[in-house]
């Protein structure tokens, strides 16, 4: 690994090391990714997180797909739908249920005025999360290998962006498409190398 390497990328944080990973210096990626994150951050600060303020709830569920990232409802916190004397009860919000299948705080949608309730409009406009995926090119959104779908992860280095997925492209069913005139694959000796000057 060069000491070029280092000062484009950075520190990677410690933690498991993917199967295969990429980064990029163009200027209309790093751009992309962080507009991204400006767009993720006014969406957090100043619409998901008032919702879940008023709601009493910490957690947002979220489901990925090669589409992109969407907002599916929220954990339900402890006592919330229990019985009235429970020592930890909190009562179900208006216009909101427990989907109890998936344990998440949903809208009603049992009727046309349920489903036109102020709940499920702020669920259909907090539905899109802002997500690398959807502005990121280069690199395919779906990795395929026996009986697994993964997709790339994105990082923002120092001067660079970091793409890296959990499986190895190498063994791909379908030939993973990435694009060598953005993106440059690095080792995973580099991966570690870098991790280990950043601890």
């Amino acid at each position: 690994m060069t000491l070029d390497l280092q000062s484009v990328v950075g520190p990677i944080p410690a933690g498991d090391v993917p199967a295969a990973w990429w980064i990029t210096t163009a200027p209309v990626e790093i751009a992309a990714y962080d507009l991204y994150r400006l767009k993720y951050a006014d969406y957090f600060d100043n619409r998901l997180k008032p919702l879940m303020d008023e709601l009493g709830v910490d957690t947002a569920r979220t489901w990925r797909s090669p589409r992109g990232t969407s907002l599916k409802g929220f954990s339900v916190p402890r006592g919330m739908g229990t019985w009235p004397s429970h020592p930890d009860y909190r009562p179900v919000p208006d216009g909101w249920r427990i989907d109890k299948q998936n344990n998440l705080l949903v809208p009603i949608r049992r009727t046309k005025a349920d489903r036109d309730s102020a709940a499920n409009r702020i669920m259909k406009d907090l539905h899109a999360v802002p997500s690398a995926e959807r502005v990121m090119s280069g690199l395919a959104r779906e990795l395929h290998l026996p009986g697994h779908l993964y997709w790339p992860h994105y990082l923002r280095g120092t001067a660079s962006i970091i793409a890296y997925v959990g499986g190895d492209p190498d063994r791909a069913d379908v030939p993973y498409e990435v694009d060598e005139s953005i993106w440059t694959r690095r080792t995973v000796a580099e991966w570690r190398e870098l991790q280990e000057k950043a601890s």
